[in-house]
C-alpha cells in the first residue's frame, strides 16, 4: 500500500431510520479515534516532531483539557441545543452536522472542525404531544440545575415546564396541553434525569473555556425565550389606516421577566412584533399587525434568538477544537463523520 493510500481523506457517514442510532453511532466512532489518538500520545510522549501539545490558532495553549476531551466534550453541548425527545426517539438530533477529525502522520489527533447544517427552527417553538422542543429548556427549568439565587434572576423560581408554551405540547386543536412529553414510545434511561444533564452541559462548557458568566448568559436568554413564548396579544378594536392594530398585554406575568432577561424595553419589543416596515420605491412604508400576524412574529423572534445561541456555541466550540494545523501539520489526513437527518419509514 502506498504512503498516499495510507493518508488519503476518509469521510464516515451515518445514516438509518429514525431511532436507529445515528448519535450514538457517531459518538462511538469519535470515542475510539480519540482513544486511538491518546494511545499514540502515551507511546510516543518524548517523540521529537510532536513534543509540544497541538495549540490554538492564536498561539495559546489549553492546559485545563487535552484536545481528544474537548472534541468528545463538545457532543454534549450540541446534544443540550440541538437535540429533542420525539416519539422514536428520546435524543433526536435535530440537526446535521459535518465533524471533521484531522491527524498527524502518526495519528495523533491534531484538531477538529464541526459544521452544523438546517437546525429544525419549527421545533423551538412548538412540538407535538409526546414529543419536546430542545432539552437545554428542560434542562434549566429542572430542580437542582441551577442555584436559588439564580433560579430566582432568571425568574424560574416555582415553576416547571408545565408553566411555559414552548415546554408544553400542542393538541390537534392547535392549543396548549399540560404535558411535558412523556408519551414517548421509547424512553430511554438518563434522558428524563435533567439536572444530572445540565451538569454535564455545564462541565463541557468548561473544558471548552466558556466562563461562568458566559454561561449565565447564555442560559439568561434561554429564559427569557421561555418567558417571550407566553406573551399574549390584545386587539387595540380599533381600523387603522393600515390594517387591524394589536399590542402586548401589559398586565402579563411574564412580560416584566422577559424584558428583563432579554434587556429591551416594553416599546422595542411591542414595535418589533407588532408592526412591520418595508421600503415601496422609495418610500418606507410602517404597517401594523394584526394578532395572527403578531404571534407569528413573537415566534420568529424566538426561533432567530435560538438559532443564534446555537451558531454562538458551534463557534465557541469550533475555536477551542481548531487546534493547529500550520506548518508541519499542514499534510495531515482528517477523518470526517457525516451524521445526517433520520429518515421516517411508515407502514403502509
Amino acid at each position: 500500500v502506498s504512503s498516499a493510500d495510507v493518508f488519503a481523506n476518509q469521510s464516515i457517514l451515518v445514516s438509518g431510520e429514525s431511532g436507529a442510532g445515528k448519535t450514538v453511532t457517531t459518538r462511538y466512532i469519535m470515542q475510539y479515534l480519540a482513544a486511538l489518538s491518546k494511545k499514540v500520545d502515551d507511546s510516543h510522549l518524548y517523540h521529537q516532531n510532536d513534543r509540544h501539545p497541538p495549540q490554538l490558532l492564536d498561539g495559546s495553549k489549553n492546559n485545563q483539557s487535552s484536545i481528544e476531551q474537548r472534541v468528545l466534550q463538545s457532543n454534549t453541548i450540541l446534544e443540550s441545543f440541538g437535540n429533542a425527545r420525539t416519539l422514536r426517539n428520546d435524543n433526536s438530533s435535530r440537526f446535521g452536522k459535518f465533524i471533521e477529525l484531522r491527524f498527524s502522520e502518526r495519528g495523533r489527533l491534531m484538531g477538529a472542525s464541526i459544521d452544523t447544517y438546517l437546525l429544525e427552527k419549527a421545533r423551538i417553538v412548538s412540538h407535538t404531544c409526546g414529543e419536546r422542543t430542545y432539552h437545554v429548556f428542560y434542562q434549566v427549568l429542572a430542580k437542582g440545575s441551577l442555584s436559588a439565587a439564580d433560579r430566582k434572576n432568571f425568574f424560574i423560581h416555582n415553576t416547571s415546564a408545565e408553566d411555559f408554551a414552548i415546554t408544553t405540547a400542542m393538541a390537534a386543536d392547535g392549543k396548549h396541553k399540560q404535558s411535558s412529553g412523556n408519551q414517548s414510545q421509547l424512553c430511554q434511561s438518563g434522558f428524563d434525569d435533567h439536572a444530572k444533564m445540565f451538569g454535564e452541559l455545564r462541565t463541557a462548557m468548561n473544558v471548552m473555556g466558556l466562563t461562568r458568566q458566559e454561561q449565565m448568559e447564555i442560559f439568561r436568554v434561554v429564559c427569557g425565550l421561555l418567558h417571550l413564548s407566553n406573551l399574549t396579544l390584545e386587539d387595540a378594536f380599533l381600523d387603522a389606516n393600515d390594517g387591524e392594530e394589536c399590542y402586548l398585554n401589559k398586565n402579563h406575568s411574564s412580560l416584566g421577566p422577559a424584558l428583563t432577561l432579554l434587556g429591551v424595553s416594553y416599546e422595542a419589543l411591542n414595535t418589533a412584533v407588532t408592526r412591520v416596515q418595508f421600503k415601496a420605491v422609495d418610500e418606507l412604508v410602517k404597517k401594523h399587525l394584526n394578532s395572527a400576524q403578531a404571534v407569528r412574529a413573537v415566534q420568529a423572534l424566538i426561533k432567530g434568538a435560538y438559532i443564534s445561541i446555537f451558531s454562538l456555541l458551534v463557534n465557541r466550540v469550533n475555536s477551542s477544537i481548531v487546534g493547529s494545523f500550520e506548518g508541519r501539520h499542514s499534510t495531515a489526513a482528517f477523518i470526517g463523520l457525516l451524521d445526517i437527518f433520520g429518515c421516517e419509514s411508515f407502514d403502509k
